[in-house]
């Protein structure tokens, strides 16, 4: 049996690594968060580990915490931090921004790769792997795919919503918005329920029109 500590706080817990040979967890000692790993200090001091109300109070309308992760085989750890009152996403030894704020931190089913909604100048991104792509007033769902990749997502630019796939984007629509769960196998088969011109339609990733009405058919869904 082993025991870590004293701390005065533990937050959210124990993660086990998928080896299940190794546990992360969140701690706070001398008024400073530290990301651990088998009971030792991995990454600190930080304001706060996790959670980023900035994302919120800056009126973009985001609020979710990006807690510290295993990433890939568990050889290292994913997580968001705040210091100095900016936020920084840290894979490992790798430390990207700063930035506003970081939410929405989302891995792979392997957890090779990653995604989050990061904020700079009154502007939101998506971090894709460690690539910025945007400016957006706003990013709706993102999530991966079942084969590993990045879905396409939707995005707000200029008081329009466009769907962004791969580096291209396809719109405008009034709204646009992924079709529910379940995630599809492969990126390129995602749907998106898109508003034009008073019109409800149906548009694949590529904004190729595939259905349009006054309403969204029932029992549409992946296979």
């Amino acid at each position: 049996q082993r025991r870590y500590g004293p701390y005065d706080k533990v937050d959210r817990g124990f993660l086990v690594s998928p080896d299940g040979a190794s546990v992360a967890y969140s701690a706070l000692r001398g008024g400073a968060w530290y990301a651990m790993r088998d009971g030792i200090a991995v990454g600190g001091p930080y304001e706060s580990i996790g959670y980023d109300e900035s994302g919120y109070d800056s009126g973009i309308g985001y609020y979710s915490d990006s807690v510290c992760s295993f990433d890939g085989e568990g050889d290292s750890l994913l997580y968001a931090v705040k210091k100095s009152g900016k936020s920084y996403l840290i894979r490992g030894n790798q430390e990207t921004g700063p930035f506003d704020f970081i939410v929405r931190l989302t891995q792979s089913e392997d957890r090779a790769k990653y995604v989050a909604i990061v904020g700079k100048e009154g502007k939101c991104f998506t971090l894709n792997d460690g690539r910025l792509e945007g400016p957006f007033d706003h990013v709706d769902y993102l999530d991966f795919a079942r084969d590993g990749n990045l879905l396409p997502y939707s995005c707000g630019i200029a008081g329009k919503d466009y769907i962004y796939s791969n580096g291209q984007k396809s719109g405008p629509y009034d709204m646009a918005g992924l079709l529910g769960a379940p995630v599809p196998a492969v990126g390129a088969l995602a749907v998106f329920e898109a508003h034009i011109d008073g019109a409800v339609c149906l548009v694949n990733s590529l904004g190729e029109l595939l259905y349009k009405g006054l309403y969204i058919p029932h029992a549409v869904t992946y296979s």
